[in-house]
């Protein structure tokens, strides 16, 4: 059973609202779109292991994804876990096209694609520090010690996986650590018939997966201050939820896109987040006034019927926008 759904993460959703806001004369944007390709491709890898998860017993595995841990003043990220009572298994997913082959010595993976060479620090090795950070959390929270697991997951079918065969020890490791996504569950059901020991009792479990959602830590990343983009830089007005075309023409009862002619009656919401994700989730109604080039009043019938926690008094009232991670 899925206990932590997938969800796009905040950072991925930064980095949309930046691409539909930041205005083009910015000359860094090129770099906003590049990092929000490689988002958007692990989210898509990510989301393709939603139909291999499918084929596993929902009463044996319980699946979260995208958990973010402290530990010894640090974090840790899992893009999905697989818990059972027998053992854990930690999926580091890599969307990469192309030819991948994994190099020991210099500790690192490098992809071949249209003759094009990319290196990554080795998903392997990152695997292995998991697996130990994730027990040592194991024992600081007081579970029983489980066998843990940790595989880099190859969500792309296109991609060729290359094992250097002159290393016979590491290509054991790689055969043993890197799969296709075709092979989860093929996995998941050799470890559970090679491991009967049960080590979480259904009450560890079922404590284990809820401390997990608990002090699972969201990345609290800051787009404006990473890419050095000035406010006045981010293009105002209602997007079109459609083509996000900016601005959309207010009328009586919606708003409507002059590019490609949607119409919406709340087409602001979309809006109110991307100021939330870009500026904080904090906000006054002035602010608002000048963020979608509206009147006062309109600006407090919107923010009213968002239902939007506020604090402080009728002048200086600040609306909080929640943000789920």
């Amino acid at each position: 059973m899925i206990r932590k759904s997938l969800k796009k993460s905040l950072h991925l959703r930064r980095l949309e609202a930046a691409v539909r806001r930041v205005h083009a004369s910015f000359p860094n944007k090129h770099l906003i779109e590049f990092d929000l390709s490689k988002f958007e491709s692990g989210y898509k890898g990510e989301k393709s292991l939603e139909y291999y998860f499918s084929f596993l017993d929902e009463t044996a595995y319980d699946i979260l994804f995208n958990v973010r841990l402290p530990c010894k003043g640090y974090y840790f990220q899992i893009d999905a876990a697989i818990i059972t009572s027998n053992f854990v298994i930690l999926l580091d997913s890599k969307h990469i096209s192309g030819d991948i082959s994994f190099e020991h010595n210099h500790h690192q993976l490098v992809r071949k694609f249209k003759d094009e060479y990319t290196t990554y620090s080795d998903p392997i090795e990152q695997g292995e520090r998991h697996s130990f950070q994730f027990q040592k959390w194991l024992k600081d929270h007081g579970f029983p010690p489980v066998p843990v697991f940790s595989k880099v997951v190859v969500t792309n079918l296109n991609s060729r996986i290359i094992v250097p065969p002159q290393d016979y020890k590491y290509k054991r490791k790689i055969e043993n650590s890197v799969i296709k996504s075709t092979q989860i569950v093929e996995r998941v059901n050799g470890y559970n018939k090679s491991l009967r020991r049960e080590y979480l009792s259904e009450i560890d479990r079922s404590r284990l997966i809820n401390t997990l959602i608990q002090h699972h830590t969201p990345s609290d990343t800051n787009i404006l201050q990473i890419f050095k983009i000035p406010k006045e830089l981010i293009l105002t007005g209602v997007h079109c939820p459609s083509c996000h075309h900016i601005p959309m023409i207010k009328f009586r009862n919606y708003w409507l896109c002059t590019k490609c002619g949607c119409k919406s009656a709340d087409a602001f919401k979309e809006s109110v987040l991307d100021y939330a994700l870009l500026c904080g989730p904090q906000i006054t109604n002035k602010q608002l006034r000048k963020y979608l080039n509206i009147s006062r009043s309109r600006s407090f019938t919107i923010l009213r019927s968002m239902n939007l926690t506020s604090i402080g008094t009728t002048r200086d009232r600040v609306y909080i926008i929640p943000l789920e991670d």
